[in-house]
């Protein structure tokens, strides 16, 4: 009996390891325009699973990146993020697996993430799922990312999901916020992308 109807995904650390690829087009860009550095350390206390936009309005707030200096500084981000998406996005056959076997369960299939809807179809494309998505929420797609719950509330609605029915896979700190406060019965967080598999939602379906 399947207990499940609807699967909602993040993205980065979820269906493909790409933070790393964010976060280092992020500080190379952050670090082009005012010669600071972000250690890697103190971007993924602080930083990680948020939006490029709120990043940047919160190092404003510090006073390390000057107000007239976020769009240059969003524009380089997401041109370094494209350009590694494109070296290093492959498909995984583990992922593809999964995906057919969801399929065939008859189970529905959404990607919600904060990155921009550019790079999000991109990575998808590279990676073999954009087709099997029935839905993409992209932080352009509603005013106020994770750790709001709006995305996810977005997704549901748009597959007419059943909460009760719903799993939702995550990894941050701030992905997991927004999924437990969307009221899906189920969330499951993981380490990266390569605990992602049909095994750790078999016994949830089946």
């Amino acid at each position: 009996m399947t207990v499940l109807t609807a699967v909602l995904f993040d993205l980065d650390g979820v269906l493909i390891d790409a933070c790393n690829w964010h976060r280092i087009a992020f500080t190379e860009a952050v670090e082009s325009f005012t010669q600071w550095t972000l250690s890697e350390a103190k971007h993924d206390k602080d930083y990680n699973g948020l939006p490029t936009k709120v990043k940047l309005a919160m190092l404003v707030e510090r006073g390390i990146v000057r107000k007239e200096d976020v769009e240059g500084i969003s524009k380089l981000k997401q041109e370094k993020t494209m350009k590694l998406i494109e070296k290093n996005a492959v498909e995984d056959p583990k992922k593809i697996e999964m995906i057919h076997w969801l399929q065939n369960e008859g189970i529905s299939m959404a990607c919600v993430t904060n990155s921009v809807r550019a790079s999000t179809m991109d990575m998808l494309e590279r990676i073999g799922l954009r087709k099997y998505m029935e839905a993409i929420i992209t932080n352009e797609d509603i005013k106020v990312g994770k750790p709001s719950p709006e995305g996810y509330l977005l997704a549901m609605d748009k597959l007419g999901a059943d909460p009760n029915r719903t799993v939702i896979v995550e990894d941050s700190e701030k992905g997991l916020m927004a999924a437990y406060a969307s009221e899906a019965r189920h969330v499951i967080k993981v380490a990266n992308a390569k605990s992602v598999n049909k095994k750790l939602l078999k016994d949830l379906i089946e």
